[in-house]
């Protein structure tokens, strides 16, 4: 994250340089010197539009875009003639298409670029902490809104907008690398303040459920995903894409991605998916069974302080069963429950996998909270795990999987997602 508004930061020891990413100043061999506030403007244009040369009329519309005084041109001519007193006569150079910056100034707009873009490439190479270092580094020169001494016209507006969006991705980018570096109490506390500070930004939502995931608190991720959700219906009117309910599933089933996967990968396979059309499984869009929702929620309710029941989901295929499960397991969740999701086993000689699956998940969350699992129980369930060979389990596996639960479930208000 960078510095607070009207903080300038040095972070290069070259003669000269212009800081335009917020309110304009030039330091001088480390030296902060004073600008009138016409030459300031005037060196904002030529840095707005350098290298390229700049007419004195076009100088004089982007510092009156509404129409200047009849001394303009005058006194864009005097602001030239002083800034070449201050800093010498190449400071500012004069060709036939008008006034460029000279040689020697070093640009904070470059080195933001040049740091981005090597926090970039770190980041693809795996080395999280180099990317982390180099995008703190080009947030540092950011002290407000680009070419803050200009008026808004069309040109200085889309440039700002431009440099606005450049400092969000590469916060983004910083946050993801300390994520990365496994910082979690820094990620969770870095991505909560950035999903404050722009919630219709996705990455940033989910940046903070995988933060929370990872430090172990799994409800509160699924909440900051349906923050974000909410944030972009209520606000801007936009369905969240099909990858944020990718997540949301992936941390419902505890899939293993969630821990061994890069952060960045997660990252780019959710915001690659389109935005969620009608079958979204979001409340407002289940035609038809927000009123089933409402009625498995009020069935667990019931249930949460003691009793069994089971809540079977029918329908033909693509009705929406698997989202109305998914939903339901997630609201489940927000509610205080423990909840295990897996999907039938594609391989027929497998039947209890889904099963195993299902312990696996909370045996984790029993890990997560301290509580301890009996060994001997771990060795008859074995079989269930993936991967394992058929008779690993010392006794009856389905057996274990009903003592397990049975157990779980005396512990721990618990739902079965299958």
């Amino acid at each position: 994250m960078g510095p607070s508004p009207n903080t300038v930061v040095i972070v290069s020891e070259a003669r000269r340089q212009l800081c335009v990413l917020g309110a304009t100043v030039v330091v001088e061999q480390g030296r902060l010197i004073t600008l009138r506030a016409r030459d300031a403007q005037v060196l904002t244009v030529l840095a707005l539009r350098h290298p390229r040369a700049v007419a004195t009329g076009a100088v004089v519309e982007a510092i009156w875009p509404l129409g200047g005084p009849g001394t303009a041109r005058q006194s864009v001519q005097n602001s030239v003639a002083h800034l070449r007193r201050l800093f010498g006569a190449e400071a500012i150079g004069t060709g036939p298409d008008g006034y460029r910056l000279g040689p020697g100034w070093e640009l904070d707009t470059e080195r933001f670029d040049a740091d981005a873009a090597r926090a970039a490439s770190a980041a693809r190479r795996g080395d999280h902490a180099t990317a982390r270092a180099f995008a703190r580094r080009a947030l540092a020169l950011v002290h407000g809104d680009a070419y803050h001494d200009l008026t808004d016209e069309s040109m200085v507006t889309a440039e700002r907008v431009r440099w606005h969006h450049r400092r969000l991705d590469t916060e983004d980018a910083h946050a993801v690398a300390v994520l990365s570096l496994g910082d979690l109490p820094a990620a969770v506390a870095e991505a909560a303040a950035l999903a404050e500070a722009e919630p219709l930004r996705e990455i940033r939502h989910l940046l903070l459920a995988l933060a929370l995931y990872r430090s172990g608190q799994r409800r509160e991720g699924l909440l900051a995903l349906r923050a974000g959700a909410d944030a972009l219906r209520d606000v801007a009117g936009l369905d969240p894409r099909a990858g944020v309910h990718l997540l949301e599933a992936m941390i419902l089933s505890d899939d293993p991605a969630l821990v061994t996967s890069e952060p960045a990968a997660l990252f780019a396979e959710a915001l690659a998916a389109p935005p969620l059309a009608a079958h979204a499984t979001t409340d407002d869009v289940f035609v038809g069974r927000a009123a089933e929702l409402a009625t498995i929620r009020a069935l667990l309710d019931a249930a949460f302080d003691g009793g069994t029941l089971t809540i079977e989901i029918r329908g033909p295929d693509g009705s929406g069963k698997s989202a109305l499960a998914q939903r339901a397991g997630v609201q489940a969740t927000i509610d205080g429950w423990r909840v295990a999701a897996a999907a039938c086993s594609v391989v027929p000689t497998r039947p209890l996998e889904p099963l195993g699956a299902l312990v696996r998940q909370l045996i984790d969350h029993d890990a997560a909270a301290g509580e301890q699992v009996d060994p001997a129980l771990l060795g008859d369930l074995a079989e269930l795990w993936p991967g394992s060979a058929p008779g690993a389990a010392r006794g009856d596996p389905a057996e274990a999987v009903v003592a397990y639960l049975t157990d779980h479930a005396r512990r721990f208000p618990t739902v079965l997602v299958v």
